[in-house]
């Protein structure tokens, strides 16, 4: 099932915050640490994986004769997490 409710960056900072039982500007600081760790190694071209969550991983594709390459980042999630969204648990 799809709903259109989106997960925001506020609403998840203040629900990592709740669970650690810490300030949302920490949970904000380390979420941001989080992406600049995935960004950064996946920007020097290395697979970034994340045990129950999936892997994040450079994509390059020839544009064609001497239109250069498109690099584009992908994320395959980890089995453990699709049986989870298809069982609804």
């Amino acid at each position: 099932m799809r709903t259109k409710e989106k997960v925001t960056t506020p609403w998840l900072v203040a629900e990592v915050a709740r669970r650690m039982g810490c300030y949302k500007k920490d949970a904000r600081e380390l979420l941001q640490h989080f992406a600049d760790v995935i960004e950064e190694n996946v920007q020097a071209g290395r697979k970034v994986q994340f045990t129950g969550l999936g892997v994040f991983y450079p994509a390059v594709s020839e544009r064609g004769p001497g239109a250069g390459k498109n690099v584009r980042v992908k994320f395959r999630p980890a089995k453990s997490l699709i049986e989870k969204v298809q069982n609804g648990s």
